[in-house]
């Protein structure tokens, strides 16, 4: 496995699926429209995705910005759901099934390692059925919060938890020293 990188970025597997989502949903016409609004290296860094490598996080957010823009939430929100399913598959996809959304949530933080070179993220318990995710020292762009949001509520629907409810609480981009997410379930 390559080296983390310096603080900042992220890997590549989420802009490859983004990429296959893309092409998939939208056609190669749509595709190509899609980079030429972007900048040469957020183009660059779409057309060719590699899922080992690491990217500057600023860049990557901005392709997902740019596409939430163009498509609107809903169609954004599938994009990101249908990439984090994808990416959870195999053995994970059956643990998660398996496992309470806080246990889920609790190997979240290794996950975090994995993809992120920046930041880090843990669980509390508050009572039985609430929990707080709390992401810390990671400033890096607005819109990875909204991302961040969506991934947590998909690893809570994966676990087959129908009834929550999800609540950002902090944000380092409204003044807080972190960013932290509410989580009560039903």
């Amino acid at each position: 496995m390559p080296e983390k990188p310096e603080p900042g970025c992220g890997r590549g597997v989420f802009g490859a699926l983004l990429k296959e989502w893309i092409l998939e949903h939208k056609g190669v016409d749509f595709f190509n429209s899609f980079k030429a609004s972007l900048t040469d290296f957020q183009a660059a860094i779409l057309e060719n995705a590699d899922r080992a490598a690491w990217y500057p996080v600023k860049d990557s957010f901005a392709i997902h910005e740019r596409l939430y823009e163009i498509l609107g939430e809903e169609a954004h929100k599938e994009v990101v759901r249908t990439s984090i399913r994808k990416s959870i598959s195999g053995f994970l996809k059956g643990l998660a099934s398996f496992a309470s959304p806080i246990t889920l949530a609790r190997r979240a933080s290794a996950f975090w390692s994995r993809m992120y070179s920046s930041g880090r993220m843990e669980t509390e318990k508050v009572s039985s059925g609430e929990f707080n995710v709390t992401v810390y020292d990671w400033k890096e762009v607005e819109f990875g919060c909204y991302v961040v949001g969506l991934w947590l509520e998909e690893m809570i629907k994966l676990t087959g938890v129908k009834k929550y409810k999800l609540e950002k609480t902090c944000c380092v981009h409204k003044g807080a020293e972190f960013c932290r997410w509410n989580i009560k379930l039903a």
